[in-house]
């Protein structure tokens, strides 16, 4: 088993807030939300595009790459997965197996908790079951958890390309019964609001947990970096050749396949595109000294906070600006109010984000704020 009896993991694994290079990919990760989300609300109706021909959405084919920016997200919180299990070592170097997994049980709940709530507010109570990324990664951590305690990291590595391998025939199958909840979750739904199906997506938090127990030991080797980066560019580059790389826009719904059912070299090109940035991020990371309140540190910390906050305010805050400002006869962009009112939401977001993050590092990071599990 790699795992062992953890005794290398706890000598050699530095906890999360050491991982600079995760932190400036994780902003990235953000930013790219907090820019996508309000983009695609302000250019459709209902989820189908408003003037399909009009030159801001001619710009969005051309910047539909950025939608693959969107599976950083779920390939992190693998990542962060990874590194929690160095908060549960006991002294002899093992692994604390029932404490790892309470943990991981609980973080579950909070997040899928927390994802339908999410909805409830965004959407109303209809939607408040929905399955978004947050309840897909929910089950990710317990399935990666499980797995790893039992089988170790290769067992993890297993599973992932498991997954993305026998994914699309299982869908296959079970696409006929979809419009059952359970098996919609499994495999997608988006008539029934369910993306981030489990298949493919569970593979993603997977391939992030071993890509960040690599990298937690050998980021500092050069040929590793050369390595993992010489990986990830040939993954990008064959999903571009294979025309896979991006998803197309769909003017009849634009969220679809972006995050319903992606084909396989969409997701490899996403970890492709991760691996690049995560090398790329760790070379810059040793010049580099993070603000406390500073944006990249604020994005990073509060991922979490700021993606339900994004998804409730984007969604309320859009109508505002396509109504007030008649937003539907600008897609034109034809002068620079235009472009002006364009920028206004995704620019709030942003700013919006910042102070998020930053408020979540002030509440938990400074003790101010503290959630504490006792026995009865």
């Amino acid at each position: 088993m790699i795992l062992g009896k953890g005794r290398w993991i706890h000598s050699t694994f530095p906890p999360t807030t050491e991982w600079i290079g995760l932190d400036l990919v994780k902003a990235v990760g953000v930013a790219v939300i907090l820019f996508v989300h309000p983009h695609f609300l302000l250019i459709s109706k209902k989820y189908a595009i408003v003037s399909p021909n009009s030159t801001l959405v001619e710009l969005t084919r051309d910047m539909m790459f950025l939608g693959t920016f969107i599976m950083l997200l779920p390939i992190m919180a693998g990542c962060a997965l990874r590194a929690t299990i160095t908060q549960h070592i006991r002294t002899d170097g093992s692994i604390n197996s029932s404490s790892f997994m309470r943990s991981v049980f609980w973080t579950a709940i909070i997040m899928s908790s927390l994802g339908f709530l999410m909805n409830a507010i965004t959407w109303g109570a209809w939607y408040t079951f929905s399955w978004n990324m947050l309840q897909m990664v929910s089950v990710a951590y317990l399935v990666v958890a499980i797995v790893v305690l039992r089988f170790g990291v290769l067992g993890v590595l297993i599973l992932a390309i498991a997954i993305l391998f026998f994914a699309q025939p299982l869908v296959s199958v079970l696409r006929p019964y979809s419009e059952n909840y359970f098996v919609g979750i499994l495999v997608g739904n988006n008539t029934r609001f369910i993306f981030w199906p489990i298949l493919p997506w569970v593979s993603l938090p997977a391939i992030g947990f071993v890509v960040a127990h690599l990298f937690l030991q050998y980021r500092r080797d050069k040929r590793f970096l050369i390595l993992s980066l010489a990986v990830g560019l040939s993954f990008v580059v064959i999903a571009i050749i294979r025309g896979e790389f991006t998803a197309e826009l769909n003017n009849r719904y634009v969220w679809s396949q972006l995050m319903h059912q992606p084909l396989l070299w969409e997701v490899l090109g996403g970890v492709g595109l991760f691996l690049m940035l995560i090398c790329l991020a760790e070379v810059c990371s040793a010049k580099i000294t993070l603000s406390r309140y500073g944006v990249v540190n604020s994005f990073s910390k509060g991922i979490l906070w700021i993606y339900i906050m994004q998804m409730v305010v984007s969604y309320n805050l859009a109508p505002l600006v396509i109504d007030g400002f008649d937003f539907y006869q600008r897609l034109e962009m034809e002068n620079v109010s235009d472009a002006f009112v364009y920028a206004l939401l995704p620019l709030f977001m942003m700013l919006l984000g910042w102070a998020t993050g930053a408020g979540i590092i002030k509440m938990m990071q400074e003790n101010r704020f503290h959630i504490r599990l006792r026995k009865a």
